[in-house]
């Protein structure tokens, strides 16, 4: 997996614009330019498939290198980008994945929430909300809770965006403060 996302990441994925996950970004061969746009489906498919494929990273090393590598790809394109998401989200919306299992997703939602390019900072607050309803919905499942209640609090101290947000934004996570008070 390292090894790919290496390969990948050297790659450049648009006329002289480089992404900030890029490897050699001096090296100026066109040796490196990705395929053409209409078979970018063999690289970022859809997200049922995708799942698949992140839920394999099993090591933390691994899932960074594979994140990377998937959002150095869709940087330039917001439908690619947006699967991305659509990746997390059915991942933890489908009940398929155990508390244990849902790592790589989470590892994935907070690359997504600290990579500076407009196709990804106009999504943030729409992305946050939608992850409140996936752990609004599992909010029956107490292990599930105690991962995700952990990556919230890691993502609040490390991402000034997430924690603005949460901060002035309280009412859509309003039911986690009910469910620490019933638990």
């Amino acid at each position: 997996m390292e090894l790919v996302s290496l390969c990948i990441r050297h790659m450049k994925v648009g006329v002289n614009k480089t992404t900030q996950y890029q490897l050699d970004v001096d090296y100026q061969s066109t040796i490196t330019a990705f395929v053409a746009s209409q078979e970018a489906d063999i690289f970022i498919p859809e997200a049922k498939f995708l799942k698949r494929f992140f839920v394999e990273a099993k090591r933390n090393r691994s899932i960074q290198y594979v994140v990377k590598a998937h959002i150095h790809y869709a940087f330039f394109d917001a439908d690619q980008v947006e699967e991305l998401f659509r990746t997390v989200d059915v991942a933890l919306n489908t009940n398929d994945y155990d508390y244990d299992r849902i790592r790589p997703f989470l590892a994935l939602f907070e690359t997504l929430l600290s990579t500076n390019h407009a196709n990804f900072t106009n999504k943030y607050e729409d992305w946050l909300i939608r992850f409140l309803e996936a752990v609004k919905n599992n909010i029956g499942y107490y292990k599930w809770m105690e991962v995700a209640m952990d990556f919230i609090f890691k993502i609040c101290s490390r991402n000034e965006f997430v924690r603005n947000w949460f901060y002035n934004n309280p009412n859509p996570w309003k039911f986690l403060i009910e469910w620490i008070g019933q638990n």
